[in-house]
């Protein structure tokens, strides 16, 4: 038999389901921006932009450089396959990231769209100003 308190119950429940699907959708379009009938999405290469999306109105290029430590390849070894906390030599190595951010503006009096490429892939898309 179904009740009122079950019928709050099942409409609090759709309500729910709502929101999630609402915000799984807006989250899926955050990471993608569609190029005419084309999508692209973050981990596509700059090739595959190029391809669906054309030449960008503005291109920036940035970078900077990360340190890390790492360990030698024979401490790895020894912890890995004896056990043996082995005393190995460790050594920073920095390294450049290149960062690219590429603006396309998609119409007059729409959102400019901006991708950012670190290491040749998307990393994120935004939205930005209104174009003029």
């Amino acid at each position: 038999m179904i009740t009122k308190a079950n019928t709050a119950l099942l409409k609090a429940f759709a309500v729910l389901i709502s929101v999630l699907m609402f915000s799984i959708s807006v989250n899926t379009y955050a990471d993608s921006m569609r190029c005419k009938n084309r999508l692209v999405s973050t981990g596509d290469s700059k090739a595959t932009v190029l391809l669906k999306c054309g030449e960008p109105w503005l291109k920036e290029d940035h970078s900077y450089t990360v340190t890390e430590k790492r360990n030698s390849d024979l401490y790895r070894y020894n912890q890995q396959h004896n056990g043996v906390n082995a005393h190995g030599a460790s050594r920073e190595v920095t390294r450049l990231i290149k960062v690219e951010k590429w603006t396309y503006n998609v119409g007059r009096n729409k959102f400019l769209r901006i991708i950012t490429f670190k290491e040749g892939v998307i990393d994120s898309i935004e939205t930005g100003d209104r174009a003029n």
